[in-house]
């Protein structure tokens, strides 16, 4: 049994899409010959937390944890809020962030004076704790997934000093990455981020990116284009897909985090014509909404519609989220207004795909999400600038919903398995020697 060491900041007890990824391969890779042994960050921030994925995990020995100084006093100080605390190494969900002046000042120094990101203060401590890790297990390569993007300077660093084949895991790109660019930054900091992400592309023996069009675009800065790219998708960890539920109500569902610019204004007004107009409507509509949001985009949402027709619910850890998106309902995808969106495709679609409920994606045409949907017959894509063509979409699902036949039925998708996308990943992981 060969070793890999696995470099994630995301590590349970946190949760959210970027600990599944790692904690499946993790599950997985015993299976296809690997032994993961993990490096992670002590007592570090998330933006949720999942204790339950722990036990998933429990085969993985060691897992080291280094300690990480970041800027989060900083910030809650120029916010007046005060940071959780809790015992190491469990993680602290970030709390929900602020508005106005103190949140863009935040961001402001977030995004310039840390480089390549706010976890860049990780890097010293891992750096040790993983080189006492190869020293005591002796891996046969490094696997690092990022953001953020500190963690494969480290693997980087390390792959150089024990000459250790390395593949580096890109679940976002990194320059053109929109939570990167919510503010201004200096063109000195952009300049040291785009020699850092060519350096990472040319220097890894491997990248592996989570979809089509990441490939494209991080494929054309390597020095050999896309020759050592493999594209993993997210995926489901469902053996048996959960039986629908019948649901009491019509429900639009989103489940997920929420921004002002993930907001699609068009689909809420015609939502509130609908209440007022058609007969039936109000009472039968629900808009369902599980996960973290911004005031702003709370706002949006709560001036349009009415207390009655909103399920307004915390994130739900993610059994709970099963038991809840296998009802019948129409599962809602939002992908941020931002520049290079065409290359976005939430983790939750490759998830949600298997209920046999219809997805109902607001995004780019021809983007990652609408040929992702096209290609699995798994819903419709609405360009969020043509308004004419929601009121038809909603109104098909909810007379499909009144004749029960709105869910077509569990649909396994082993293609979108993690254990087959681990398989891929292991095979990978074998081209190196």
């Amino acid at each position: 049994m060969k070793k890999v060491l696995i470099i994630s900041y995301y590590w349970p007890p946190a949760g959210g899409i970027e600990v599944h990824r790692v904690v499946k391969f993790c599950k997985y890779l015993p299976a296809f010959g690997y032994t993961p042994v993990v490096l992670t960050v002590k007592g570090g921030t998330a933006t949720a937390s999942d204790p339950a994925l722990c036990a998933e995990v429990e085969h993985v020995a060691p897992v080291a944890r280094a300690p990480s100084i970041e800027p989060h006093a900083l910030f809650h100080a120029l916010t007046g809020r005060k940071k959780a605390r809790g015992p190491a190494p469990k993680a602290k969900p970030a709390p929900e962030a602020p508005s106005g002046f103190a949140r863009n000042l935040g961001e402001f120094i977030r995004l310039n004076f840390f480089i390549p990101d706010a976890r860049i203060g990780w890097a010293p401590a891992a750096i040790r704790a993983g080189k006492a890790l190869i020293e005591a297990e002796r891996p046969d390569l490094i696997f690092s997934t990022a953001p953020p993007y500190t963690v494969h300077l480290i693997a980087s660093r390390l792959a150089r000093e024990y000459n250790l084949p390395w593949v580096a895991d890109f679940r976002d790109p990194w320059v053109e990455n929109y939570a990167y660019n919510t503010q201004y930054r200096f063109p000195w900091v952009r300049w040291i981020n785009e020699r850092l992400e060519r350096r990472t592309l040319n220097r890894a023996d491997r990248i592996v990116v989570a979809t089509p069009g990441q490939r494209m675009l991080q494929g054309a800065k390597a020095r050999d284009g896309e020759t050592r790219f493999l594209t993993l998708t997210n995926g489901h960890d469902l053996d048996e897909v959960p039986p629908s539920v019948p649901a009491d109500k019509f429900r639009l569902s989103y489940y997920g985090s929420m921004s002002a610019q993930r907001v699609p204004c068009a689909l809420f007004d015609t939502l509130a014509e609908l209440i007022a107009e058609t007969p039936g409507f109000a009472a039968d509509f629900r808009f369902r909404f599980a996960g973290r949001i911004t005031p702003e985009a709370r706002a949006l949402i709560e001036e349009r519609l009415p207390e009655a027709n909103r399920e307004m619910l915390p994130m739900l850890p993610h059994h709970e989220y099963l038991e809840k998106v296998i009802e019948h309902q129409v599962l809602l995808v939002f992908v941020d207004q931002v520049p290079h969106n065409d290359m976005i495709l939430p983790g939750k679609c490759l998830e949600m795909i298997t209920t046999g409920n219809p997805m109902l994606a607001f995004g780019p045409p021809g983007g990652d999400v609408d040929r992702f949907l096209q290609s699995h017959d798994g819903g419709e894509l609405l360009d969020p600038g043509d308004p004419g063509a929601i009121r038809p979409a909603i109104l098909d699902a909810y007379q499909k919903w009144k004749n029960g036949t709105l869910n077509t039925g569990a649909r396994p998708m082993p293609e979108l398995h993690r254990k087959n996308l681990t398989r891929r990943l292991a095979e990978l992981f074998g081209e190196l020697g």
